[in-house]
């Protein structure tokens, strides 16, 4: 059986042009865990290594210190036989894609493979939980002046199959308030920002706002907005006009018109449930 380091490689869990990320066991505390290693591959392979190794730790690092029960944390780091490092975390059963199934978008661009899980939409009472849930932990971070860059339904892990809570992961694009190199890489289309899109250094915290905002309408109506020529209360009449009032700012494509950060929209938030 592989090993990387002490722990017992059971499963691949993901494989991205980034990082492999595996079921594994502690073989001392006989549990299971979630081990991240990066490994540059595909679009990525001729990469600066250096550069992502120092944001690898560095992300490691943050998700250690971060004191948040939905924020994942990293409960051990170190390097595999090729030097490559690791991160370990308690193993989550389910990612919000299990739920609300894949994005039209990724689906289209899968050239081979059946669909598995088509995409569909939560009810309004389980997307409020889920969104609740997600802006509490993007509150923590912006108010550690940490920008996530890259809030989508395979960030956000679940504690269970069913009725899970959220474990926000993947620190690997965010922006720490002591980055001073040149930021490489981005989110994800679907998600990110407008003014993303042509300047990633102009992300505050507003970025994740909107992206946040994506994520809501995406649960409710089961189409991010750029899919969706209606409007969402149209595609899902039940939404709360306070919501959709509120979704709509995070959604503006002027930044100064959204919520200042995740502290002010999960304060808003909270007071209309």
């Amino acid at each position: 059986m592989a090993r990387i380091g002490k722990y017992e490689i059971l499963a691949p869990l993901s494989l991205t042009d980034f990082s492999d990320i595996y079921i594994a066991r502690d073989v001392d505390l006989d549990l299971p865990v979630a081990a991240k290693v990066l490994h540059l591959k595909g679009d990525q392979a001729g990469a600066d290594v250096a550069y992502w190794t120092r944001r690898f730790i560095k992300e490691a690092k943050a998700l250690a210190h971060l004191d948040h029960h939905n924020i994942i944390r990293v409960i051990d780091i170190g390097s595999d036989e090729a030097n490559r490092p690791f991160m370990i975390m308690p193993f989550q059963k389910a990612t919000l894609v299990y739920e609300i199934g894949h994005d039209h978008a990724e689906i289209k661009s899968r050239a081979r493979g059946p669909v598995k899980r088509p995409p569909r939409a939560l009810s309004v009472g389980r997307s409020m939980t889920l969104w609740g849930q997600l802006l509490s932990a993007l509150a923590l971070l912006h108010g550690a002046g940490i920008i996530h860059r890259d809030i989508k339904p395979g960030n956000i892990l679940l504690t269970d199959r069913r009725n899970g809570s959220v474990k926000l992961t993947d620190l690997g694009m965010a922006r720490f308030p002591d980055d001073h190199e040149e930021e490489k890489g981005g989110g994800t289309l679907e998600y990110v920002s407008p003014e993303q899109l042509n300047n990633l250094g102009v992300a505050d915290p507003r970025a994740d706002v909107y992206s946040a905002g994506v994520l809501l309408h995406r649960m409710l109506t089961g189409r991010t907005p750029t899919q969706d020529v209606h409007g969402a209360n149209v595609l899902n009449p039940k939404i709360p006009s306070v919501i959709k009032e509120l979704l709509s700012e995070c959604l503006d494509h002027d930044p100064a018109r959204r919520p200042m950060d995740a502290i002010d929209l999960h304060t808003r938030f909270m007071a209309l449930r």
